[in-house]
C-alpha cells in the first residue's frame, strides 16, 4: 500500500513539474521573439484599419517617423468593434472575427504592448491542457493517456511556439480538442434524450465558435463526419441525424460571414494564392511533413541545416508509425477510426493538391493542427501502453521525449526569431544592421509581404531611424542629407534605376527566401550629401 501511494506521489509530482514549466515557457520572454508580419495584421485589424485608409498615408513617398509608422497600431475613441469587423470583412475575409473581438477587449482592459496582445493567446493556451485531458476520458477512457497527454502538450515546442503568438491559432487548438470531447460525448450519451439536446447542443455551440475563428474548422467538420461513417456504416442512425442538424445549424449562424466570404472572394483568392503558386519538389514536401512531425516533439531549429534533423525526423516517424500500429492492434475502430481521420484527413486535403496541381498548401503547420494533435495523442497513447505493460523501453523512451520537449522550449524561450516567423525570420539581423549606423533611412515599398514587415521593423529600429515608404518608384529620388540608407527588398526597376545613377552604387547585405536588405554606396562627393 505504502509503495503504491509513493508511486503515485512521484507521478503526481512529475506531473506537476511538467506542468509547471510547460506554464512557464508559454509566458516566459513573450516580448523577445520578433513581431512579425501576420501580427502586424493582428493589431491593424483590432485597431479597425483597413488598408485603404493606412497604406496610401504611409506608402506616399515622404520621409516618416517610426511613431507615424505605429500609428494604426493602436486603439482609438474614433475606431470601434465595427471598424475591426469592418477591417476583417473588406480586406481579411479569410480571417473570421471571433478571436479579434476578443483580442480588442483584451486590448482595451490590459495595454497595447507586444507583451500584453500576445499573453492572450498564452492564457488560452493553457485551456488546451484540461481540453486535451476531457478529450482522452472521452475518447480512451482512461486517466492515465489523459496525463501522459496533457504532459506532451504542455512542453511541446510547436505548441509552445504558437501559443505566444498574437494570432488565433492558441483559440483554435483549444475550440478543436473541446468540439472533438463535445462530439464523442454527444454519440456516448445519444440513449438519452435530455442528455443528448444538451450534448449535442455544446457539439453546435463549439462548431459556431470554431467557424468563425477559423475556416479550417471545415476540415473539423469533415473529419467527424468520415469518422461517424466508419464507426456507423452504411446507415442513418439518430447519431447521423444528429451530427447533420448540428452541421446545418452552425452553417445557418455562421451565413453572415459565407455573405462576407462571397461578397469579398476575390480579396479571399488573392490572399492565398502563394499557397498554389510557389512550386517545390514533391520530395520536399515529404520532407517538410517529416520535419513539421518532429516539431511536436523536438525543435532543433531552422529547416535542414542541421545534420542532426535527419537522425532525429527518421526516429520520431518510427516512433509514430510505432504508436498507431499498436493504436490499431489494442483498440477499436472507435478509438483508432477517430485517430486515424484526425491525422489524415487534413495531411492528405493539402498534400494532394500540391502533389497533383503543384503549390505548398501543405507547408504551413499552421494548417493542420488537427493532425499534430491526432500524432500527440498517439504517441501518449503508446507510452501509456508500454507503461502498463511495464516494458523496460518505457522508461527510457519516456525520458527521452519529455527531455527533448523541455530542452527546446528552453532553447527557443531564448532565441529572438523562429522557424514559423518564415516570412520576417531575418528581420532580427537586418535591424541589427541598420541600428549600427548613424541616422539611418530605411526605403521601401508596398509589394508582396513588404508592409508588414516594415511595420514590424519599427519595434526593432533605434528611435533615430526613419523610413521612406514608396507607391510609385519610378519616381523615386534619393533624398538630400542622409548617408546610409537602405532598401528592403526593392523592385529591379529600382535597383536598375539606382544603379545607373552617378556616384551611386547598390551593395547587397544581407537576404533569405523572403526579404532582401541593400545599401546605398555612395562613390566620393556626392549632391545627395
Amino acid at each position: 500500500m505504502t509503495n503504491k501511494l509513493d508511486h503515485k506521489f512521484w507521478n503526481y509530482g512529475l506531473i506537476l513539474i511538467i506542468l509547471t514549466l510547460g506554464i512557464f515557457f508559454r509566458f516566459v520572454n513573450l516580448d523577445k521573439k520578433v513581431y512579425w508580419h501576420d501580427e502586424v495584421y493582428t493589431k491593424l485589424h483590432i485597431a479597425g484599419y483597413t488598408y485603404n485608409e493606412w497604406q496610401p498615408v504611409l506608402f506616399n513617398g515622404q520621409i516618416q517617423s517610426i511613431e507615424n509608422l505605429q500609428k494604426y497600431q493602436r486603439l482609438t475613441p474614433q475606431k470601434g468593434l465595427y471598424d475591426t469587423l469592418k477591417s476583417l470583412a473588406i480586406d481579411d475575409p479569410h480571417h473570421p472575427p471571433f478571436y479579434y473581438i476578443i483580442c480588442r477587449f483584451w486590448v482595451q482592459q490590459f495595454g497595447n504592448s507586444i507583451t500584453t496582445i500576445r499573453s492572450l493567446s498564452a492564457c488560452l493556451s493553457l485551456l488546451a491542457l484540461p481540453a486535451i485531458y476531457w478529450l482522452c476520458l472521452e475518447l480512451f477512457s482512461s486517466q492515465s493517456v489523459g496525463e501522459v497527454a496533457v504532459c506532451l502538450l504542455a512542453i511541446s515546442p510547436l505548441f509552445v511556439l504558437y501559443a505566444q503568438e498574437a494570432r488565433e491559432y492558441s483559440l483554435l487548438i483549444v475550440i478543436i480538442l473541446v468540439s472533438s470531447g463535445a462530439f464523442l460525448r454527444a454519440i456516448r450519451l445519444t440513449s438519452s434524450t435530455s442528455h443528448t439536446i444538451l450534448s449535442w447542443g455544446l457539439y453546435t455551440l463549439t462548431l459556431i465558435m470554431g467557424l468563425y475563428t477559423s475556416l479550417t474548422t471545415l476540415l473539423l467538420i469533415l473529419i467527424q463526419g468520415l469518422y461517424l461513417l466508419i464507426r456507423e456504416p452504411i446507415r442513418l442512425t439518430q447519431t447521423g441525424i444528429s451530427y447533420l442538424i448540428s452541421v446545418i445549424a452552425s452553417g445557418l449562424i455562421f451565413l453572415p460571414w459565407i455573405i462576407v466570404l462571397i461578397t469579398n472572394y476575390e480579396k479571399y483568392q488573392s490572399a492565398n494564392l502563394w499557397m498554389k503558386f510557389i512550386k517545390i519538389p514533391s520530395r520536399l514536401l515529404f520532407e517538410f511533413l517529416g520535419l513539421n512531425i518532429s516539431r511536436i516533439f523536438v525543435d532543433l531549429g531552422g529547416e535542414f541545416e542541421n545534420p542532426l534533423i535527419w537522425v532525429v525526423m527518421g526516429i520520431i516517424l518510427i516512433v509514430v508509425g510505432w504508436g498507431l500500429w499498436i493504436l490499431y492492434r489494442t483498440t477499436s475502430v472507435k478509438i483508432w477510426g477517430f485517430i486515424f481521420t484526425l491525422i489524415s484527413v487534413p495531411i492528405l486535403s493539402l498534400l494532394l493538391p500540391d502533389l497533383l496541381w503543384g503549390g505548398v498548401r501543405s507547408l504551413s503547420s499552421r494548417y493542420l493542427f488537427f493532425s499534430w494533435l491526432g500524432i500527440l495523442l498517439t504517441v501518449a497513447y503508446l507510452l501509456t501502453t508500454l507503461a502498463h505493460q511495464k516494458r523496460k523501453i518505457w522508461p527510457v523512451m519516456a525520458t527521452i521525449v519529455f527531455s527533448a520537449g523541455i530542452i527546446s522550449c528552453a532553447v527557443n524561450a531564448q532565441s529572438n526569431t523562429s522557424w514559423m516567423k518564415v516570412i520576417s525570420y531575418s528581420l532580427p539581423q537586418v535591424a541589427n544592421i541598420i541600428n549600427q549606423s548613424s541616422n539611418p533611412l530605411l526605403v521601401g515599398n508596398q509589394s508582396s509581404y513588404n508592409p508588414g514587415n516594415l511595420i514590424a521593423l519599427s519595434y526593432l529600429l533605434k528611435p533615430e531611424a526613419k523610413f521612406q515608404l514608396l507607391s510609385d518608384e519610378k519616381t523615386y529620388i534619393i533624398p538630400k542629407g542622409y548617408r546610409n540608407i537602405f532598401l528592403l527588398s526593392p523592385s529591379e526597376q529600382l535597383s536598375e534605376k539606382l544603379e545607373k545613377s552617378a556616384g551611386v552604387k547598390l551593395e547587397f547585405v544581407l537576404g533569405d527566401n523572403h526579404l532582401w536588405l541593400w545599401k546605398v554606396k555612395f562613390l566620393g562627393l556626392t549632391p545627395f550629401k
